[in-house]
């Protein structure tokens, strides 16, 4: 999980408002250190360690969530590609026996 998390990722979560201009004015408010967010449409990365532990707590969720759905992904598609071995292997092992 990254150490920095825009306003995009925090709407909405636990512990932060729905509204992005909310989180924005909450991180002032509240000090939250902060860097310039880099890419596309700039504005700022807020350091997670400093957010509010349920904001964090879902944060590192959604990275587990992310990362399981990644690896079941890379496992079907590893299915699939013994599957296709296997049926090479059964369609070579025929025209052997010939």
């Amino acid at each position: 999980m990254s150490e920095w998390a825009s306003v995009s990722d925090l709407a909405g979560l636990p512990g932060m408002p729905r509204v992005k201009r909310a989180v924005q004015k909450r991180a002032i408010r509240l000090r939250w250190p902060s860097r310039k967010r880099k890419g596309r449409g700039g504005g700022r990365d807020y350091f997670v360690p400093c957010l509010p532990v349920e904001t964090q707590l879902a944060l590192a969720t959604r990275n587990v969530d992310a990362k399981r759905a990644a690896f079941e992904r890379a496992l079907r598609e590893l299915d699939y590609a013994l599957a296709a071995a296997q049926a090479i292997r059964q369609l070579a092992k025929g025209r052997r026996s010939r």
